[in-house]
């Protein structure tokens, strides 16, 4: 893979921070994404603990895990077959249809790039997670054992509300200077708007499936404009379920219509529906009707996504998925603040380095 040309530039780089003629303090930890797993022997090579960091929750983590050290899930032919996820009690049901496509084709480069991944990250020092305690309590010390005891994972999300804290506080939405955040600011009922973003993910749907679900939004009466989980006017978020994207709209009390497409997506998507229950989810695919001519093409079709729509945004379902919405948010929101799980674990992680950099200190 073209990211380990990165190697040897990028500890030539690292060499000159060691230099002790330059004033200037070293490195005292390595933080690096979970695919690049070269940055596990660079950092052994400069003595220096490595963190990874996964761009997913704590239960996806542990899963993907089990799942690249057991590998007994490409045994299975049948999508609809459950899987069975060693050391992990799931509380819902996982079939091989919900598992990402890196875990199942064992023989594809993609795959082999994943697992050459989990092989390294296995020797991390440690794991930093974008997600906390009172969220996924019962998945964090199953990812530890299945790092083997040694390593720990630190809960310390969800990263973004820090950055709210900085600005003064929690935010209430947009600037009122943008055409949308005036366009939303105007009369209209509480949680009325749904939100609808699929994030940066390279998969795509079909042009006829767009259709489908601008018709079905059409059909319910409901208008999407913009990035604004934050302002009071939202009601929901039809979302394809990335990570961020589903701390984002649960720590804005923001219930979810799930609508997964990829990668672990799938796996959010089950955890958001049937565990949390804060969220509804779209089928991955309903019967089409000859009279549109889309025969042949698996499409969720316009009348599903309006009753979804209409569920989430005026049904009773709809109302107490808000509710618990609405709980997840005032843990989120508290997690961060002084006192906090959150708070406390990135603390914590700060003095163990802290300590560190005393030490080298000391030895300069």
């Amino acid at each position: 893979m073209a990211t380990k040309r990165l190697q040897q530039p990028f500890e030539d780089a690292l060499m000159g921070l060691f230099n002790k003629e330059v004033d200037q303090d070293p490195p005292i930890c390595l933080i690096s994404d979970s695919l690049i797993g070269w940055t596990n022997m660079s950092s052994s090579f400069f003595g220096l603990p490595r963190l990874v960091f996964h761009g997913m929750g704590v239960l996806p983590m542990a899963v993907k895990k089990s799942l690249s050290i057991h590998r007994h899930q490409t045994e299975i032919t049948d999508d609809h077959q459950l899987v069975e996820v060693k050391g992990v009690r799931l509380q819902f049901p996982l079939r091989k249809g919900d598992l990402p496509r890196s875990l199942i084709e064992e023989d594809s480069n993609i795959s082999q790039f994943f697992l050459e991944a989990e092989r390294c990250d296995l020797e991390s020092w440690g794991v930093i997670a974008n997600s906390f305690l009172e969220l996924e309590s019962n998945y964090v010390a199953t990812l530890n054992s299945l790092y083997g005891g040694s390593v720990v994972a630190w809960c310390a999300g969800p990263l973004f509300l820090y950055d709210q804290m900085e600005e003064g506080g929690d935010k209430t939405g947009p600037p009122s200077t943008s055409s949308w955040a005036q366009w939303l600011d105007k009369p209209r009922t509480r949680n009325s708007v749904l939100y609808i973003s699929f994030g940066s993910s390279q998969a795509e749907l079909s042009s006829n499936q767009l259709d489908e679900l601008a018709h079905g939004l059409d059909l319910s009466g409901w208008t999407t404009f913009g990035e604004v989980l934050a302002h009071k006017a939202i009601g929901g978020f039809l979302s394809h379920c990335g990570w961020n994207s589903v701390l984002e709209s649960l720590s804005n009390g923001v219930p979810i219509l799930a609508w997964p497409l990829q990668a672990e997506q799938p796996l959010n998507a089950k955890y958001v529906v049937e565990e949390l229950r804060v969220g509804l989810r779209v089928p991955n695919t309903t019967t089409t009707t000859a009279t549109r001519g889309l025969v042949g093409e698996r499409l969720v079709v316009r009348e599903v996504v309006c009753d979804l729509v209409t569920e989430l945004m005026q049904g009773g379902r709809g109302r107490t998925v808000r509710e618990r919405a609405l709980l997840v948010e005032r843990m989120a929101k508290k997690t961060v603040q002084p006192g906090g799980s959150s708070y406390r674990r990135l603390n914590h992680l700060v003095e163990q380095f802290n300590q560190s950099h005393s030490l080298w200190t000391n030895y300069k």
